[in-house]
């Protein structure tokens, strides 16, 4: 029941069921375009930027996450997690990722991170 509230949450489902496996069928071609578009691309295609911003990923955000659960450390789980938020990066923002830098290095205490900036 957990995931189908988060899809519903999410706006990933409609809140009928009329045609619920249509619009999942949908979004799950939708978010294939976009790993395939954004994130399943040799570097030689990404910007300095786009680069400098999936290793920041790589290396900041996704070894922190929850550290102390063993699901959160298992490659797959990092690699999906790698996934989701470079390509919800590429598509949805591009100030917030200098302001997410900012708030990190001020909870740990540190003066300047070296933060990507993203540009669509």
């Amino acid at each position: 029941m957990r995931p189908d509230v988060w899809r519903l949450l999410l706006g990933y489902a409609p809140p009928n069921s009329d045609g619920k496996e249509g619009v999942l069928r949908r979004k799950r071609l939708e978010d294939l375009e976009c790993l395939s578009q954004y994130y399943d691309i040799a570097d030689t295609e990404r910007s300095d930027d786009e680069i400098n911003m999936l290793c920041q990923i790589t290396v900041d955000y996704c070894p922190c996450t929850v550290p102390d659960v063993s699901f959160f450390q298992e490659p797959q789980v990092k690699k999906s997690l790698e996934h989701i938020l470079y390509t919800w990066l590429n598509i949805y923002c591009s100030v917030p990722v200098a302001f997410i830098c900012q708030v990190i290095c001020e909870s740990e205490g540190k003066e300047e991170m070296n933060a990507p900036v993203v540009s669509n």
